[in-house]
C-alpha cells in the first residue's frame, strides 16, 4: 500500500498518458519507442509531404500555371523563324509614238526573319532575304537586310486589353492557390484532430485498463479469498471495464487508420506516437492561453495567407482600373529601315542603297469600351476587398471565442486535476478500510467508478482542449509559420513586377 500510495503522489505531476505508464497500470507499445515522430509538430510536415488531397491541389496549381504560361506566352509571342517566298509579274502598258507598248517584269523574293512582340504593345522585327527580277532588259538580283520597332509612346490601351484577356486564366489561377491553400489548412486540421481522437480513445483504454488492475489487485488479495459475495461483485466491475476496454482498444484501432489515411502515410504503429503533455510549462496550445487576444487577431490577419494573395489579387485590378484610365489615348512609334546590297546581273547600273524611317500612329479609344473596363475592375476591387474582410473578420471571431473557450477549458481542467487527485485519496482511504474490515466493498466500488468518472471526463476536456487549438492554429496561420517558405513562394508566384511597366507576372512554384 506505501507503494501504491507513492505511485498516487506521482501520477498528479506527469502528462495525462505517460502518468499511467509510469504508474506501472500498464505497458503498451508505444512505451518502447525510441525516437517517436509523430507529434502535432511533425504532422503538419508528413501531411504537406504525403496527403494526397494536397498533392491533388498542387497538380491543379501546376495546371493553372502552365494554363496561364501558355495564355500569357500567346499575348506575347517570339517568332524565331518566319520564312517567306513570293513570286509575281508586273506588267505596264504604255503608249510611245502612237504605239502602245507593254513591259512585263518578274520578280522572286525569298526571306527569313524573326517577330517579338511584348505584353505592353513593343514590337521588334528582323528580315534577310534576296529578290532577283527579270525584264526585258537582263535579269537582277540582290541581298536585302531590314528591321522594324515599335513601341507604344503614350499607352495603356494594349496593355490594358491583354491584361483583361487574361483576366480568366488569372482568375483560374488564383483559384487554385486559394483551393491550395484551403487543403492544406484542412488537411493538416483533420490529420491533428485524428492524433487527438487516438489520444483520447488511447487515454480511455487505459484508464479503463488501470481500473482492470486495481480490481484485479484486490480480487488477488488474501483478504478477499473467503468473501465469495464481494468476489462476485468485483469480478463484474472487471468484466465490464474489460468490455470498455475492448470498445476503447477497437476506437484507438479505428482512430489510428483515420490518422494515417490524413496523413497520407500506409503504415505506422502506436509506438511512433509522441503523446500529449499538459501539465509543463511548453505544452502545445500554450501561446493561446498567455497572449493577448488583440495581438494574437493582429499577427493571424498580418501573416494570413489567403489575406495576402486577395491583396495581390486586388492590386492586379487595381492596376486594370490605372490603365482604363490611362487608356483614352494610344500614340505608338515606329522606327525601321532596309538595306539593299548591289545587285548582281544584266543591269550595268549595279544599284544599292537603303531606306529608314520614322512614324507616329494615334489612336483615340472607345469610351463606352474604357468605361466597361473600368466598372469591371471596380467589381472585381470590391469583390477582393469584401474577400478579404470576411476572412479578417472570420479570423477576428474565430480567435476570440476560441481563446476565451481554451482559457475556461483550461480552469476547468485545473479543476478536473484537483477533483481527481481528492477522489483517488478517497479511493485510496476506503481500499485501506476495506482491507481492515472498516468499509463496504459497494462503497469501494463506488469510489472507485466515482474515479474513473472523472479522470474519464478530464481525459475528454484535455481532448476538446486540443481540438479548440488546432481551430486557433488554422485561424492564426501556424501550420503555413511552421511550414516556413511556403508563404515567401506563395508571394512570389503572384508578385506585381512593377519593374516592367507594372504588369502583373504571376509565375508561382508548386512546391516539393
Amino acid at each position: 500500500m506505501k507503494l501504491l500510495g507513492k505511485f498516487f503522489l506521482r501520477f498528479g505531476g506527469l502528462g495525462l498518458f505517460s502518468m499511467m505508464v509510469s504508474m506501472g497500470w500498464i505497458s503498451p507499445l508505444w512505451a518502447q519507442a525510441e525516437e517517436p515522430f509523430i507529434d502535432f509538430h511533425s504532422i503538419i510536415e508528413i501531411t504537406f509531404a504525403k496527403n494526397l488531397e494536397i498533392a491533388a491541389a498542387r497538380f491543379e496549381i501546376e495546371a493553372s500555371d502552365y494554363q496561364f504560361r501558355r495564355f500569357e506566352r500567346n499575348l506575347s509571342q517570339f517568332v524565331p523563324l518566319i520564312v517567306e517566298s513570293t513570286a509575281g509579274r508586273e506588267s505596264e502598258s504604255f503608249r510611245e509614238e502612237g504605239t502602245r507598248l507593254w513591259e512585263n517584269e518578274d520578280e522572286a523574293v525569298v526571306s527569313a526573319g524573326f517577330e517579338k512582340e511584348f505584353f505592353d504593345g513593343k514590337q521588334i522585327s528582323g528580315v534577310a532575304g534576296m529578290a532577283g527580277s527579270s525584264d526585258g532588259r537582263g535579269d537582277n538580283d540582290h541581298p536585302f537586310i531590314g528591321g522594324e520597332i515599335r513601341f507604344p509612346l503614350f499607352s495603356s490601351f494594349t496593355t490594358l486589353e491583354r491584361v483583361t484577356e487574361r483576366n480568366f486564366e488569372e482568375n483560374e489561377l488564383l483559384n487554385a492557390w486559394l483551393d491550395f491553400i484551403d487543403t492544406v489548412r484542412s488537411s493538416i486540421s483533420e490529420s491533428h484532430e485524428a492524433y487527438v481522437d487516438v489520444e483520447e480513445a488511447l487515454g480511455m483504454r487505459l484508464l479503463s485498463e488501470a481500473a482492470i488492475h486495481d480490481f484485479q489487485s484486490l480480487l488477488d488479495s488474501p483478504f478477499m479469498e473467503s468473501r465469495e459475495n464481494d468476489r462476485l461483485q468485483v469480478k463484474d466491475q472487471i468484466q465490464a471495464f474489460q468490455s470498455e476496454s475492448v470498445d476503447f482498444r477497437g476506437e484507438v484501432d479505428s482512430a489510428l487508420i483515420s490518422l494515417l489515411e490524413t496523413l497520407g502515410v500506409d503504415t505506422a504503429g502506436l509506438e511512433t506516437i509522441r503523446h500529449l503533455e499538459l501539465n509543463g510549462e511548453m505544452y502545445y496550445g500554450n501561446q493561446y492561453i498567455n497572449s493577448d487576444i488583440e495581438t494574437l487577431i493582429q499577427e493571424a490577419i498580418q501573416e494570413d495567407v489567403e489575406i495576402r494573395v486577395l491583396k495581390i489579387a486586388q492590386s492586379n485590378a487595381e492596376l486594370k482600373k490605372r490603365l482604363a484610365k490611362q487608356g483614352k489615348w494610344d500614340i505608338i512609334g515606329k522606327l525601321f529601315g532596309n538595306y539593299d546590297f548591289a545587285q548582281r546581273g544584266d543591269d550595268r547600273r549595279r544599284r544599292e542603297g537603303y531606306e529608314v524611317g520614322l512614324g507616329f500612329s494615334i489612336q483615340r479609344n472607345d469610351p463606352k469600351l474604357l468605361l466597361l473596363s473600368m466598372r469591371q475592375a471596380d467589381a472585381e476591387i470590391r469583390q477582393f476587398n469584401a474577400q478579404i474582410l470576411w476572412r479578417e473578420r472570420q479570423v477576428e471571431h474565430l480567435i476570440k471565442r476560441r481563446v476565451s473557450e481554451a482559457r475556461t477549458l483550461r480552469q476547468l481542467i485545473d479543476e478536473l486535476k484537483a477533483s481527481r487527485e481528492l477522489r483517488r485519496s478517497v479511493y485510496t482511504q476506503k481500499h485501506q478500510s476495506f482491507l481492515s474490515g472498516e468499509e463496504t466493498i459497494d462503497n469501494l466500488i463506488q469510489s472507485r467508478d466515482s474515479l474513473f468518472d472523472t479522470e474519464q471526463d478530464l481525459v475528454e476536456r484535455l481532448a476538446k482542449f486540443f481540438e479548440i487549438v488546432i481551430e486557433l492554429d488554422v485561424a492564426s496561420g501556424y501550420y503555413f509559420k511552421h511550414l516556413g517558405d511556403l508563404v515567401t513562394e506563395i508571394e512570389g508566384a503572384y508578385g506585381i513586377n512593377k519593374s516592367r511597366n507594372e504588369t502583373s507576372k504571376l509565375n508561382p512554384r508548386t512546391g516539393s
